[in-house]
């Protein structure tokens, strides 16, 4: 018994000793910030929000238009988004691409929009990155990163 009490009341080594003083001698932040690095979820929530603040305050680099005009094409209404491909029924690009479309109603769609996607080769739009788009005021680009290469009209 009196052994476990001399373990208990032993000196603690001097890299022991030192973080246990420094533990007592830390401030209320750097308490705040060891605890939050052990928090596994809220490091993630932590990079997550630092990638969508980011990508606020370069949106004028990530989007293809300027923010105050709605898209290029003022025809173009409620059109569904494509995901770009890089394989199809014609083979494999090395570049991503998406394919054209075409709207237009008749009779036998009861005169309602209906959007036909053409899956032709000579059909596939080939996205460019890097080009030239509209300037932006943070500092005075003017390259954007889909930039002009997905404007075109839809008849």
């Amino acid at each position: 018994m009196s052994n476990s009490t001399v373990e208990l009341t032993g000196k603690l080594s001097a890299k022991e000793q030192k973080l246990k003083d420094a533990y007592f001698t830390a401030s209320q932040g750097q308490l705040i910030w060891q605890r939050f690095k052990k928090n596994k979820s809220a490091l993630i929530g932590a990079w997550v929000l630092i990638i969508l603040i980011f990508s606020g305050v370069f949106a004028p680099f990530l989007t293809p238009y300027d923010a105050t005009i709605s898209g290029r094409d003022k025809e173009y209404l409620n059109g569904a988004p494509q995901i770009p491909s890089f394989c199809d029924d014609n083979g494999c690009s090395i570049r991503p691409f998406i394919y054209s479309f075409e709207r237009n109603r008749s009779i036998k769609t009861n005169f309602r929009w209906v959007t036909t996607i053409s899956t032709d080769l000579d059909a596939r739009r080939y996205i460019q990155f890097f080009t030239e788009g509209v300037e932006y005021t943070y500092l005075k680009f003017e390259i954007n990163l889909p930039g002009k290469a997905l404007d075109f009209t839809i008849p």
